[in-house]
């Protein structure tokens, strides 16, 4: 289970990116949009491992929710994730 952050936009991206951490966007079903944050190495490992379709459960504000990968962006150079859209089932 990965633990995601609402982020805070007071920091920039790529500060953030430094420390290792992904940015994106969480869609919920009722339509509500949160921008996060959360650990780039263990997103980037269950991606390269399982790829992009996989389904995995997350835990956002003390809540368990079943989510799905609908984006990924990832750096030219070194091709870790630095930004990603999931989308609640």
């Amino acid at each position: 289970m990965i633990e995601v952050k609402i982020r805070d936009l007071k920091k920039k991206g790529r500060s953030l990116r430094n420390q290792g951490i992904i940015t994106g966007t969480l869609k919920r079903k009722d339509g509500r949009i949160f921008n996060i944050e959360m650990n780039g190495n263990n997103l980037d490992t269950l991606v390269n491992r399982d790829g992009l379709s996989l389904s995995l459960s997350i835990s956002f504000e003390s809540e368990v929710i079943n989510i799905k990968i609908s984006r990924v962006q990832r750096d030219v150079l070194h091709h870790n994730i630095i930004n990603v859209d999931l989308l609640e089932k």
